[in-house]
């Protein structure tokens, strides 16, 4: 499925939509939309359909199955060309400082006769007659914008994807998949489509420049029992020339920090069976680094499962970072900020 963002009236129609061509005009034609999408009750939110041409909402319209893995929508189409599906429209109320945003259910606007013409009526609709309807080709999944697209890290991955994942790996319990800082893991429900197509991985490559606080992740998935207590250790980050950058350069921070008192503090963290979990990291590359390879081994140890082990080839690469990337938003280095200090004492900060 191809993924891209697109430009029209948020506000009116909501923040995503589908694409789809009708080959040929029909009194009514079939649709299969994998949309993918991890917003609870998709079943109770609205539908609107509109000819891309002209914006002529369509008004014989039934959905007639939706789920977050894909919708089966029957739809009258006079015209052939493109039509814009829109499956998340909102509605806005309250302040302007204080929007409340809720999601209408589907209004039924269709015409009795047309239903009833089509074998679309709620007697008709388990015989199944409307798979045999003209179909239409779903062209693309659009986002308004590209701050509201959910690809790639909000497309979920089906149940059955899923199942052949955790199949190809039987004798573990849980699965790791170290992720870039480009791509946060943002889904706790769901596994994300790209790791159905990256598999689950025992290593994990990035690039680093000196004097740089760089940011990774690694997403935990168990699948048959609950992890308890989950601890992290570390190795030396050795360069391949024997550079080392100290283990105690490491951070994970779901594992502990510094409090607003300035004292450290360690808190347990556990992950439910059946859900996704995700563990931040930071490591301290020190100005005086040398570029190069660097290896290091960090070890997920869960109190009541197997220790698993993930190595990180880390590139440092030429030019400093004077403030540690803090600068640039999307390296996530101002994680460390969790672990500031400033403001403690009583000087002027």
């Amino acid at each position: 499925m191809q993924y891209g963002i697109s430009v029209w009236d948020n506000g009116k129609y909501g923040n995503h939509r589908a694409v789809i061509n009708v080959q040929q005009s029909a009194d009514a034609v079939w649709v299969n939309i994998p949309w993918r999408r991890r917003d609870s009750d998709p079943d109770k939110k609205n539908i609107i359909i509109v000819k891309a041409d002209t914006e002529e909402q369509i008004k014989n319209l039934i959905p007639i199955n939706i789920n977050n893995e894909y919708g089966d929508l029957v739809f009258q189409a006079e015209t052939p060309g493109k039509y814009y599906v829109y499956y998340m429209p909102w509605e806005v109320s309250g302040w302007k400082s204080f929007p409340k945003i809720t999601y209408p259910p589907f209004k039924m606007e269709a015409d009795e006769e047309w239903l009833s013409r089509n074998k679309l009526t709620p007697e008709t609709l388990s015989d199944g007659d409307w798979r045999n309807l003209p179909k239409a080709d779903v062209l693309e999944i659009q986002a308004c914008d590209e701050f509201h697209r959910f690809d790639p890290m909000e497309v979920i991955a089906t149940k059955d994807e899923v199942e052949q994942l955790i199949a190809k790996y039987p004798d573990r319990p849980y699965l790791l998949f170290p992720e870039s800082r480009t791509y946060p893991v943002k889904m706790t429900d769901y596994l994300p489509l790209r790791w159905i197509k990256t598999g689950s991985k025992t290593d994990f490559f990035g690039e680093a420049q000196i004097g740089e606080f760089y940011t990774f992740q690694i997403g935990i998935y168990p699948f048959k029992q609950d992890l308890e207590n989950i601890e992290v250790d570390f190795t030396d980050l050795k360069g391949s020339i024997g550079q080392v950058v100290n283990a105690s350069e490491f951070r994970c921070f779901n594992l502990g920090g510094i409090d607003w008192w300035g004292r450290p503090f360690k808190r347990s963290f556990s992950i439910t069976k059946g859900k996704v979990g995700t563990l931040w990291f930071g490591v301290q590359i020190p100005k005086e680094a040398t570029i190069g390879y660097y290896e290091s081994i960090i070890s997920i140890k869960p109190s009541n499962a197997p220790e698993s082990q993930i190595k990180l080839y880390l590139n440092i690469v030429p030019n400093i970072l004077e403030d540690g990337g803090e600068s640039d938003l999307w390296r996530f280095s101002r994680l460390k900020w969790l672990d500031s200090t400033i403001g403690i004492d009583d000087d002027i900060t």
